[in-house]
């Protein structure tokens, strides 16, 4: 009877959660299900338990999906809408102080005992077009560092909370994921020796390591480019580096995701192009320019196609 009533007043939604490339390719969803708040308060104590029922019984109705396989049940509460007349105004200066001027807005939330590690991690995924925010590196010393955390916190694109054995012991990593949550932010768990906890552990977690910090910026973006949520504005970031890059090696890895991406803009076009043409460390990167080609030209096939279809006759 309260499966029948939760599910009936809930706001249910498939989330994507991560991409497996093994046997062919697998992909992972998870239910997420939104009740109203004083439901959860009543259901609380038997979340877990619902949630692994509802799985359950979703395992015996969905069947024969492969690829496509729903990993997890999340039941959380409905986050109160602010009032935008109330809303804090942030100033244009102290976000490009946190963020720079271009850039997809990554916020870390990690332990400071782990920052030598996130400030490398911070490096790995500039090389996609991500800005990252990493508290204990960010904040200038003349500057409040709450009000700067919440500036990043109420400006950021994403969050990735780095869980390893002491994430539970510091006194903020837990309120920077739950004010993720609360905005409906794209939160992201990376599973570093300790899995996630709290309504983060009713997502699947992206394995990492510490050690191999080039696979751990790549796990990240990849997520990122398929995410509903943040996909569009990863997409871009990731063509605008690639109009940027520094150096061919850099250019594969960029080239690496943007061979994921289904759709583009005229834009991305254009600025595809552009990398092709003006940046030596595009055109001159070995099987580069092939690949670049290839995409443009399957659009300039799509735009010859369209307008025929338009002749009226």
């Amino acid at each position: 009877q309260q499966i029948c009533l939760l599910l009936e007043s809930a706001d249910a939604s498939i989330n994507y959660e991560e991409y497996d490339n093994w046997n062919g390719g697998q992909s992972y969803y998870s239910l997420q299900l939104i009740i109203p708040r004083k439901q959860f308060a009543i259901l609380e104590p038997n979340i877990e338990k619902l949630q692994k029922s509802i799985k359950t019984k979703i395992d015996v109705v969905f069947k024969n999906t492969a690829p496509h396989f729903l990993t997890s049940v999340e039941i959380m509460p409905q986050v109160k809408k602010s009032d935008k007349s109330k809303k804090a105004y942030i100033i244009p200066d102290a976000t490009e102080r946190i963020w720079g001027s271009i850039g997809f807005r990554l916020f870390i939330s990690h332990v400071s005992e782990h920052k030598h590690h996130v400030s490398k991690l911070k490096q790995a995924l500039s090389i996609y077009g991500v800005s990252s925010f990493v508290a204990h590196e960010d904040i200038e010393p003349t500057q409040d560092w709450q009000n700067e955390i919440e500036v990043a916190l109420n400006t950021m694109n994403a969050l990735v909370a780095m869980i390893t054995k002491d994430f539970k012991d510091s006194l903020w990593t837990d309120q920077e994921v739950g004010y993720a949550l609360g905005r409906g932010i794209k939160t992201i768990a990376i599973k570093v020796g300790k899995l996630p906890h709290g309504l983060l552990a009713k997502q699947q977690a992206l394995k990492g390591s510490f050690e191999d910090i080039p696979a751990l910026a790549k796990g990240i973006v990849s997520i990122l480019i398929r995410d509903p949520k943040t996909q569009n504005l990863m997409r871009d970031m990731l063509i605008c580096a690639l109009v940027n890059s520094s150096s061919w090696a850099n250019t594969k890895l960029i080239m690496e995701q943007i061979e994921q991406i289904e759709s583009f803009t005229t834009e991305n076009f254009d600025n595809l192009e552009k990398a092709l043409e003006e940046n030596s460390q595009v055109k001159n990167a070995f099987g580069i320019p092939v690949k670049i080609k290839s995409i443009l030209g399957s659009y300039k096939v799509e735009s010859a196609v369209a307008s025929t279809d338009d002749i009226p006759f």
